[in-house]
């Protein structure tokens, strides 16, 4: 299970006389993509107007800060979780494992976490596909966005083999482990992260590629 819905099970999920999944939460990722992609372009948009543009390179560094934001606060969220008294009653017991007693803190203090997802999407994940589009020939942007996917699947595989190496950390009941240490390590990969990225950055050049005749010929 991922870290931040194994946090949210262990979170006060009673609301309106019912239990939330800790999943529900997911939703303000997509909410927040929705509500500012069309808010951050216009503000882009303006900017341009007044001769300030952001480079592709300095938008995914912005977004690689919001990701590594989203894992810091989700570290403060399970120190506060682990720090707030458990529940009692009736509705005490969390809907993922019915052996395990929910803490206080309520789930919509993960809601930071998930609109700091949402803006490192915008930021990073959006930008890589304008990167792999407009920066490369257009006889192989196909090429170049599968090779935009294939990336993302290897930082999949890599966030697999982190969570692997620090599976003790992460115990069946929170409050025995220690996840909020386990979120302030992938917080200091991110900082590393960030620190490569915007070394490599600094040698990139950006570049123009436009339809030759014969490609306009062929479309």
């Amino acid at each position: 299970m991922v870290p931040i819905i194994e946090q949210g099970c262990q979170m006060n999920l009673n609301v309106f006389g019912g239990q939330l999944s800790p999943a529900t939460l997911n939703v303000f990722d997509s909410l927040v993509i929705m509500i500012m992609v069309p808010i951050i372009e216009l503000i882009f948009t303006n900017l341009k107007k007044r001769g300030i543009t952001l480079s592709l390179m300095l938008k995914i560094g912005i977004g690689l800060c919001f990701a590594g934001a989203s894992v810091v606060v989700a570290a403060f969220v399970e120190k506060a979780r682990k720090d707030s008294d458990l529940l009692t009653g009736a509705h005490s017991l969390s809907p993922c494992d019915d052996t395990i007693v929910m803490s206080s803190l309520s789930i919509w203090w993960q809601i930071p976490q998930f609109a700091l997802i949402g803006l490192g999407e915008i930021f990073a994940a959006i930008t890589c596909y304008e990167l792999f589009y407009a920066e490369v020939p257009v006889r192989v942007r196909s090429v170049c966005q599968s090779i935009n996917l294939l990336c993302t699947s290897f930082g999949s595989l890599m966030g697999a083999g982190v969570s692997s190496a620090f599976n003790s950390w992460v115990t069946e009941n929170l409050n025995d482990g220690h996840l909020d240490d386990f979120f302030f390590v992938l917080a200091g990969l991110m900082a590393a992260n960030v620190a490569i990225f915007s070394f490599v950055a600094l040698g990139f050049k950006s570049r123009t590629f436009e339809p030759d005749v014969k490609d306009e010929g062929d479309s």
